[in-house]
């Protein structure tokens, strides 16, 4: 649950009975609930939401349609950085759907009510790509798979798309339990990216995203999602990604 009005953000996570609790000054605030996109649950938000006293707030999420989806390029290669937004055919309405942007294996994850769509892709800093890509007339059932396809694609750093490069991603132990130690091998000096994906592309976990030197690094994963909590058994993706390209590697939980 996120609470958000004139540049302050207050964060808030629901306990095991769906309770939560905070404290806020007196306002008028953006009130967004995120639930976790695994849950199949559509996310909400109410604009002008007013606070003036203790409040008591009742949310209802409802069990919508995971979409799900790769975004690549005619020349080959997967495309990172690339926000989606959904809007209604019926009306134009733009259905709220947080962090519905491509990771870097080039896919995204949102949760919507079943109806008809529009899908507007918009590209990334990272490349020289045409300023969006609509996708009209997208029918969602049910659980559904929608990919996207850019007709050019350069990048910024060298005029081609980073290409499947070798890091030469290594995890011992493999299969693991309760951490892993991730190895890779820096060819270029820059910023690199390593995260820990589900097999379909969901984003578990960032273990970096920032400046490395050449050489061999190495980072321990202690099998945590983004909010800390302990992940299930189960085979789950390493991925490392910078200018000179992009290396996915399957590690294994075992409890």
């Amino acid at each position: 649950l996120e609470y958000e009005g004139r540049q302050k953000k207050y964060g808030d996570h629901t306990d095991e009975a769906g309770f939560f609790q905070t404290l806020v000054a007196p306002g008028s605030y953006i009130l967004e609930v995120e639930p976790p996109k695994l849950t199949g649950l559509v996310a909400q938000r109410y604009p002008n939401f007013a606070v003036a006293a203790d409040t008591v707030v009742a949310f209802v999420v409802v069990p919508g349609a995971r979409v799900t989806g790769t975004v690549t390029a005619t020349g080959g290669g997967v495309l990172a950085d690339v926000s989606l937004d959904v809007l209604r055919t019926a009306d134009g309405v733009e259905v709220f759907t947080p962090g519905s942007r491509t990771d870097t294996l080039g896919q995204y994850e949102v949760v919507v009510p079943p109806d008809n769509y529009t899908f507007n892709f918009a590209k990334g800093a990272s490349y020289v790509v045409p300023d969006s890509l609509e996708l009209t007339g997208v029918n969602i059932l049910g659980d559904t798979v929608v990919d996207a396809v850019f007709n050019s694609v350069a990048s910024a750093v060298n005029d081609e798309l980073p290409p499947v490069a070798n890091f030469g991603v290594q995890a011992y132990p493999n299969p693991f339990n309760p951490k892993t130690t991730i190895s890779f091998n820096q060819k270029i000096a820059g910023r690199t990216r390593v995260a820990i994906h589900q097999v379909d592309g969901s984003l578990v976990a960032v273990l970096a995203d920032g400046e490395f030197a050449v050489g061999s690094h190495s980072l321990v994963w202690h099998g945590l999602d983004s909010r800390g909590q302990r992940v299930s058994s189960g085979v789950y993706m390493v991925a490392v990604a910078n200018a000179q390209g992009r290396q996915a590697t399957k590690i294994a939980l075992v409890k």
